[in-house]
């Protein structure tokens, strides 16, 4: 069933900046839509009024010099030369006066070094990510080789935390990002060989796929978190593990992928969601699900399937958040689900309404990731890492589950 699924991009034939061109467009109304409000228009710091005075440039340095001027401070200096600060900081300064006529206005000469800021913005975020993307474009078609069968399969990953680094010493396991992906994918190809010829593939993704948020190296919320990555190398790392996944999972039937913004990941999440639906847009068989809901749905059949990270929802209220925002599919199913993870571990509820045959099962699924040295500390651990698959059937009558334990 492997096939290779490398292709040529179809802007190859395009000149450089044509390229550029077509791919900053793309982000622009993904980025819109993301309802970030920062300019696209350029994707490099603004730059000096005169190329006589700029010393030198690089990715990651700016120096600046001027001689004969009366600017003799690095505000003024900065406003001169139309320095961007969110994204170049001072690093050197230095200031001296200037040979001049007599009773003249005193001229000085300045010398500045800048560096990259390390917290970096949505638009260097943009500008490294359209380098990833224009190595890999997904085939708009793939050959499956047999009949598939009526049910669909849904493959929960949750709570991955890639980017999480745990230490001997502190946790009792060692762990990192390449780790991790391993795990992940194995625990993947594994839940998808399980699932043999489904009808339809649904991969939740995000779920605090990734372990930060940001630079800051924090979640959402601000709370800080030990790292050891860059979080932009991070989501490379993220965002192939999954492309992976998705053209793994084509082979066997049409994917739906729900992105589920986690408590730790929630911009980055959604960020991989943008991203994803660039890579698959002309794929008709893949279907990212990248809008900024907290809840996700899909209907199959009989089934009602509703998917969020379960840090924000209690349990007893999700039947009638679900009747709220999905009367229609609520009322043309019977049998309805509720998969999130955040918990860490397994939990399950049978919600009920007049009739048993009405209710809601809510599963709070098992993390993949291995516990962190404050969660060791603070004694939340012994919980089994697992991942978990369902095959479904159509009318709703026969569902089947397999649990991979780490």
């Amino acid at each position: 069933m492997k096939k290779d699924l490398r292709c040529r991009l179809p802007y190859q034939d395009l000149k450089e900046k044509e390229i550029l061109q077509t791919f900053v467009n793309s982000l622009k109304e993904k980025i819109e839509h993301l309802g970030v409000r920062e300019s696209l228009n350029q994707l490099q710091p603004q730059s000096l009024e005169s190329e006589s005075k700029v010393l030198e440039e690089s990715k990651t340095d700016l120096k600046l010099g001027l001689d004969g001027t009366p600017i003799h401070t690095i505000e003024q200096l900065i406003e001169a030369c139309n320095i961007d600060t969110s994204i170049w900081e001072v690093d050197r300064f230095r200031t001296s006066t200037w040979t001049q006529k007599e009773g003249g206005e005193q001229l000085y000469s300045v010398r500045a070094t800048f560096k990259r800021t390390t917290n970096q913005t949505i638009l260097q975020f943009l500008d490294d990510l359209k380098k990833g993307l224009y190595s890999y474009k997904a085939p708009t078609k793939v050959v499956r080789n047999y009949k598939p069968l009526d049910y669909c399969g849904i493959i929960n990953i949750y709570d991955a935390h890639i980017d999480k680094m745990t230490v001997l010493s502190e946790t009792g396991t060692e762990s990192d990002i390449y780790n991790n992906v391993s795990i992940f994918e194995r625990h993947f190809d594994k839940l998808l060989e399980y699932l043999e010829a489904p009808e339809a593939v649904i991969f939740p993704v995000g779920n605090d796929f990734f372990n930060v948020n940001d630079s800051r190296n924090t979640t959402k919320k601000g709370t800080h978190q030990p790292s050891y990555l860059h979080f932009v190398d991070a989501f490379k790392i993220g965002l192939n593990l999954i492309r992976k996944c998705i053209d793994k999972a084509r082979l066997l039937a049409p994917v739906y992928v729900p992105i589920i913004q986690g408590n730790h990941d929630e911009d980055l999440a959604t960020l991989l969601g943008a991203a994803l639906d660039i890579i698959y847009t002309d794929c008709s068989d893949v279907h990212i699900d990248d809008s900024r809901m907290q809840r996700k749905y899909k209907q199959y059949g009989k089934n009602l399937f509703m998917f969020d990270h379960g840090d924000k929802v209690k349990v007893d209220r999700v039947p009638m958040i679900m009747a709220q925002e999905q009367p229609t599919q609520w009322a043309s199913t019977k049998y309805r689900y509720n998969f999130r993870g955040h918990c860490h571990h397994s939990q399950e509820y049978k919600i009920t309404s007049v009739k048993e045959t009405v209710g809601v099962e809510v599963h709070h699924l098992r993390a993949l990731s291995q516990p962190s040295a404050w969660n060791v500390s603070a004694g939340w651990i012994g919980a089994q890492k697992a991942t978990t698959a369902y095959k479904i059937t159509r009318d709703g009558r026969q569902v089947d589950k397999k649990t991979l334990s780490l």
